[in-house]
């Protein structure tokens, strides 16, 4: 089964941090790209890079790193308006590859499942 097209973005060189920690683990991912906001960046010069990574494939999964933040603002704004397009925020390294590796519905259903998978590897240590 072809994987969805995958693409993450965030601020700075979060976007391809995230990849390439996957790639260590998973090995190369061509269906994943990233788009990393430089600072400064006008809105609409970034929503021209997120669209030419998104190109004409269907079935697109957009993972931004922080909800209503600038990638995430942009990412939702071009899921409105096209078909086949989902945008999840809070990326994580294991988002990241359980949405690049797994088999992952794109519906409402299927992204609830991601987030819960995302959400089940949260933890947190009490101090002492």
């Amino acid at each position: 089964m072809k994987k969805q097209h995958v693409v993450i973005v965030g601020h700075g060189p979060l976007p391809e941090a995230l990849k390439a920690s996957a790639e260590m683990i998973a090995g190369d991912l061509p269906n994943v790209e990233t788009v990393g906001l430089n600072a400064g960046e006008e809105p609409t010069h970034y929503r021209d890079r997120v669209l030419q990574a998104l190109g004409e494939n269907s079935d697109v999964l957009i993972l931004s790193d922080l909800r209503g933040g600038t990638p995430d603002n942009v990412a939702a704004a071009i899921a409105r308006r096209r078909e086949k397009t989902w945008v999840v925020n809070g990326a994580s390294l294991a988002l990241v590859l359980e949405a690049a590796m797994g088999d992952v519905e794109l519906s409402v259903r299927g992204l609830q499942d991601l987030a819960e998978v995302s959400a089940a590897v949260l933890t947190f240590a009490p101090s002492t």
